[in-house]
């Protein structure tokens, strides 16, 4: 065979390879879009339900507890306060130079009102509840001190103002028959007293003492808590119960004495004053009976009996005070 032939042998074994090859490329091809199925689609999905909860929820909000909303409480006590005057300032004398020191047991108080104002609001599900207090106490007194030579007039005031915010809880845990509230929270108190002795019978001697004053005014702010456990009686609505309440606040205490005395052209007077900061403690224990009618959670009333204490009204040394009231409280509880 010439090489013509050769050549033409070849170029048709080429054709025939490269017709092969593309064959075998056309049939790895997927098929026509008009051949291939339709995609699938998920079916829709139900939603999930889930079943309907009682409100209120019988184990967080319980039908003999009290129900969520807004609350009114109002608290009187009947008070009979005592204050334990100890303030010892000393103030420059007026008449011959040095120092005298003001201090004298002070003036018996009144027996007096203390309303208390309570206003919150109890959140549902067993949350508990925010709440805010307002109270105030302020009392004076008069009396008759009789030295050796000579009788004082002695009079003054106590006046006490006290604002509480915090979050309240009551408790099932405890039992069938028992009940227990407690709360927490930030309290301000602002403390003043004063006590002046005037003489009725000063002698006609230059430096005879004709008048002294003391004054005591506290700022202050720290925590508080309280809690109260009662016990229900076989009588319907009724409930012995006992209350326990303690602050400790920080403050800030100012003193100031004056003192009056006889110069040798009249009355001549000085004073002086004494900052401190000290801690100040407070501790209130209740006892009584509470009524809740049967059948009706949007009230309750208590009466009982009231002693509270508040150490170191008075504390720089060598200064000293401290506050006592007991006495009947009534209280009423209103819930929306």
């Amino acid at each position: 065979m010439s090489r013509r032939g050769h050549l033409w042998v070849v170029a048709c074994l080429v054709a025939l390879a490269v017709r092969g090859a593309r064959a075998q490329d056309l049939s790895t091809l997927p098929p026509p879009v008009a051949d291939r199925p339709l995609a699938y689609v998920l079916p829709p999905v139900e939603p999930i339900r889930l079943p309907d909860r009682p409100q209120p929820d019988p184990l967080l909000d319980r039908p003999e507890g009290v129900p969520p909303g807004p609350f009114v409480n109002v608290d009187l006590a009947v008070l009979a306060p005592h204050l334990r005057n100890q303030l010892r300032i000393a103030v420059p004398t007026p008449v011959g130079g040095g120092f005298d020191t003001v201090s004298f047991p002070g003036n018996p108080l009144d027996v007096t009102v203390s309303p208390r104002f309570e206003f919150g609001y109890r959140l549902p599900d067993g949350w508990g509840a925010l709440e805010a207090h307002y109270r105030f106490l302020a009392t004076r007194g008069v009396d008759r001190a009789d030295a050796p030579d000579e009788t004082f007039a002695v009079g003054g005031v106590f006046d006490a103002n006290i604002l509480d915010v915090g979050y309240a809880s009551q408790e099932f845990s405890l039992g069938p028959h028992w009940d227990m509230r407690w709360e927490v929270g930030v309290r301000f108190a602002n403390i003043y007293f004063n006590s002046h002795a005037r003489s009725a019978a000063a002698g006609p001697m230059p430096g005879d003492v004709l008048e002294q004053d003391e004054t005591n005014r506290v700022y202050g702010i720290g925590g508080y808590a309280g809690v109260e456990v009662g016990y229900r009686l076989p009588w319907p609505g009724w409930t012995v119960f006992g209350r326990f309440e303690g602050a400790e606040l920080v403050s800030r205490l100012r003193q100031t004495g004056t003192e009056v005395v006889l110069g040798a052209a009249g009355p001549v007077g000085s004073s002086a004053s004494q900052d401190g900061f000290p801690g100040i403690g407070m501790l209130m224990e209740r006892v009584g009976l509470s009524y809740e009618p049967p059948g009706w959670n949007h009230g309750r009333f208590l009466i009982g009996y009231q002693y509270e204490t508040w150490f170191q009204v008075g504390r720089i040394e060598p200064s000293n005070g401290q506050f006592d009231a007991q006495g009947l409280f009534l209280r009423a509880e209103f819930n929306y």
